[in-house]
C-alpha cells in the first residue's frame, strides 16, 4: 500500500510537472500597431510590436512594400521601428517574430499615407455666421438681392427653413418643415423675381412637404397633391432637388412611391401635370437631382440607378394628368448599387443645349453632357484617377468649359476639381487635393473657381493656361473660432464639414452652409469675403442653380 502511495503521488508530480511546462510555452501570438494610421506623405510613422506566449527571447523582421511592388521600402530587425513614407500611397507591412523555440508568426496589414496637406493660404473675410442646431447635407443656401434675404436650410433635428438679414446674419424668422425627427430636410431653397421662396423638405418616404413662403414669412401656399402609381398610397421624398422657376410655374421633383416631376401654380400651389411613362408609372427613381430647365425649352433631371431625362416644358404647362419623357438614358449607362445626388446643369455644346452632370461607374466618376431635346450624349468622358462620385456637381466657365468637383480615394490626391472643354472632348486641367468636393463649384467675375470640402477646406483658385494658381485655402472651423463673436458659440465646431456648394451673391459675397460631421448637430451658415471676388460670373450657368436664386433656367 505504502508502495502504491508513493507511486501515485510519483505520477501526479510528473503531470504537474508536464503542466508547468506548457503553460510557459504557450502559442506565440503576435500583432503590431502603426501609428499613425493613417499617415501623411513625410511623415514618420511608427511600429510597434505587441506579443504573447513562445519562448524569448524573439526575433524580429519588418518590412513594406508600396501596392502594385515587389521591392521592400524599407527592413528592420529591430523590436520597435520607424519609417518616413515621402510619398503617398497604400502600403504593405508584414511583421514576422520568431521564439527562440523556432515556432514563427506573421502579421499583415495596410498602411494608408496620404499626400501632404496643402498649407493654407490667401485670406478670407468672415462676415457672420449663422448658428443652426441640426445638420447640412445636400443643400445650399440661396440669395433674394431685392430683399437682403439669405435662405438657409438645416437638417434633423432642426428641420428649418432660416431667412437671413444679409447685412448682419441676423435671423428674421425661421420655418420648421418636417417634425419627424427621423427625416431631415434635404432640399434646395429658390427664390421668385417677387423674393417668394420655395423648398422641397423631407429624406424619408412620406416626410416630403413642398411650401412657399412670402419675404415677410408668411406662408402663401403647401403643396399636397403627390401621386402614386397604381392606387398606391403616395411616399414622397426628397433628395437633393432644386424648384425650377420659369413664368407662371415652379417645377419640382421627387423620389419615393412612387418619385415624379410636377408642373406647379407658382401664385397658388396647385398641381398642373406630371411626369408620367407611357405605362402609367413614374419615371424610374423619380428626381434625385435637378430641375434644370434648357432654353429651348426641355426640363432634366437625374433619377435613381443612373437614369437621366428630358421632359417637354410646353406639355408640362398643360393641365393634364400626365406627361411622358422627351427621352431617358437607362441601360446605356449601365447599373449600380448606389445612386449620385449633385448638381446639374445646362451649357451650350456645339451649338445645343445640353445637360451636363456626374455619375459614378465602376468605382470612378464619369463627366457627361446630354442634348437636352433628343439625350444625344455629346460628352462622356470617363475621368482618370479618381473616386466614386456620390455627390458633386458641374458648373460652366465664361470659356463654355465644364468644372466638376470630384471625390478621391484613400491614399491619393485625386479629389478635387477638374476642367473638361466640351467643345473639344478634352481635359484642360485637374486641381487634386486628398479632400471631397461634395458640392457644386462656383465661378466668380474675375474667372477664380471656388470649391468647398468635406474636409472643412474653402478653395479659391484661377486657372492660368492647363494648370491652375491657388488664390485660397483656408479652414472654415478655424474662421469661425478665431473670431471673438463666434469662438463661444461654436467652441465645439471642429471641422465645418461642408456637403453645401458656394453661392456667390452680386455684391461678390460668398454663402456656404456647413455642418460639424463628429456630433451633427453644430451646423451653420457662413457670409465670406475675398478681395478679389466682385460678384458671379457672367457664364451661362456659374454655380449651383444657375444663379443664387437657384431659378435653374438656362439664359
Amino acid at each position: 500500500m505504502k508502495k502504491s502511495l508513493i507511486l501515485v503521488a510519483g505520477l501526479a508530480a510528473l503531470l504537474l510537472s508536464g503542466c508547468s511546462k506548457d503553460n510557459g510555452s504557450a502559442t506565440l501570438i503576435a500583432d503590431f500597431t502603426m501609428t499613425p494610421n493613417p499617415a501623411s506623405a513625410g511623415q514618420e510613422v511608427t511600429f510597434t510590436p505587441s506579443i504573447t506566449g513562445g519562448e524569448a527571447p524573439y526575433t524580429y523582421s519588418w518590412s513594406a512594400v508600396a501596392r502594385g511592388s515587389q521591392e521592400p521600402l524599407f527592413t528592420s530587425s529591430d523590436e520597435t521601428c520607424s519609417h518616413t513614407f515621402e510619398s503617398n500611397g497604400t502600403y504593405s507591412v508584414t511583421f514576422t517574430v520568431t521564439d527562440a523555440a523556432g515556432a514563427s508568426v506573421q502579421r499583415q496589414k495596410n498602411l494608408v499615407v496620404n499626400p501632404a496637406a496643402v498649407a493654407q493660404t490667401g485670406e478670407l473675410t468672415l462676415k457672420w455666421v449663422v448658428s443652426m442646431g441640426g445638420y447640412v447635407s445636400g443643400s445650399a443656401p440661396a440669395v433674394y438681392e431685392g430683399g437682403n434675404i439669405v435662405y438657409a436650410v438645416c437638417g434633423k433635428p432642426d428641420n428649418n427653413l432660416y431667412a437671413i438679414n444679409a447685412d448682419d446674419g441676423t435671423v428674421k424668422w425661421k420655418k420648421q418643415l418636417v417634425s419627424d425627427t427621423e427625416s431631415s430636410v434635404k432640399g434646395i431653397p429658390s427664390i421668385d423675381t417677387d423674393g417668394n421662396v420655395y423648398i422641397l423638405g423631407g429624406d424619408q418616404n412620406s416626410t416630403a412637404v413642398f411650401v412657399s413662403y412670402s419675404p415677410d414669412g408668411n406662408q402663401r401656399w403647401s403643396f399636397d397633391e403627390w401621386w402614386a402609381a397604381n392606387n398606391v398610397t403616395p411616399a414622397p421624398s426628397v433628395q437633393s432637388v432644386i424648384p425650377a422657376i420659369a413664368g407662371e410655374f415652379v417645377y419640382i421633383g421627387n423620389t419615393g412611391t412612387s418619385g415624379t416631376i410636377f408642373s406647379v401654380d407658382r401664385t397658388t400651389g396647385d398641381k398642373v401635370n406630371q411626369c408620367k411613362n407611357a405605362d402609367g408609372g413614374g419615371p424610374a427613381g423619380g428626381a434625385r437631382n435637378g430641375v434644370a430647365i434648357s432654353n429651348d425649352g426641355v426640363l432634366s433631371w437625374f433619377g435613381g440607378i443612373y437614369q437621366l431625362f428630358g421632359l417637354s416644358q410646353k406639355a408640362m404647362n398643360e393641365e393634364g394628368d400626365g406627361v411622358v419623357p422627351l427621352w431617358s438614358k437607362m441601360s446605356e449607362w449601365g447599373n449600380a448599387s448606389m445612386n449620385a445626388v449633385g448638381g446639374i446643369a445646362v451649357a451650350t455644346v456645339g451649338g445645343k443645349s445640353c445637360v451636363c452632370g456626374l455619375y459614378p461607374q465602376n468605382g470612378g466618376t464619369v463627366l457627361y453632357a446630354a442634348e437636352c431635346k433628343t439625350g444625344n450624349e455629346v460628352v462622356r468622358y470617363t475621368i482618370p484617377d479618381t473616386g466614386e462620385q456620390d455627390g458633386g456637381g458641374v458648373s460652366v466657365t465664361e470659356d463654355g468649359y465644364l468644372v466638376a468637383g470630384l471625390n478621391y480615394t484613400l491614399g491619393q490626391d485625386n479629389g478635387g476639381i477638374l476642367v473638361y472643354d466640351p467643345q473639344n472632348n478634352k481635359e484642360v486641367a485637374r486641381y487634386k487635393v486628398q479632400e471631397k468636393v461634395a458640392g457644386t463649384p462656383a465661378i466668380d467675375a474675375a474667372g477664380n473657381i471656388h470649391f468647398a470640402t468635406e474636409e472643412g477646406s474653402y478653395y479659391i483658385v484661377k486657372l492660368d493656361g492647363d494648370d491652375f494658381e491657388l488664390l485660397v485655402k483656408r479652414d472654415i472651423a478655424g474662421l469661425i473660432t478665431s473670431d471673438q463673436r463666434y469662438s463661444s458659440d461654436f467652441s465645439k465646431l471642429t471641422v465645418a464639414k461642408m456637403w453645401s456648394s458656394p453661392v456667390i451673391a452680386d455684391d461678390g459675397t460668398v454663402y456656404i452652409s456647413f455642418t460639424d460631421d463628429a456630433v451633427r448637430t453644430i451646423a451653420g451658415t457662413v457670409a465670406i469675403g475675398y478681395e478679389g471676388t466682385k460678384g458671379p460670373s457672367d457664364s451661362e450657368w456659374p454655380m449651383l442653380g444657375q444663379n443664387a436664386q437657384h431659378t435653374s433656367v438656362q439664359p
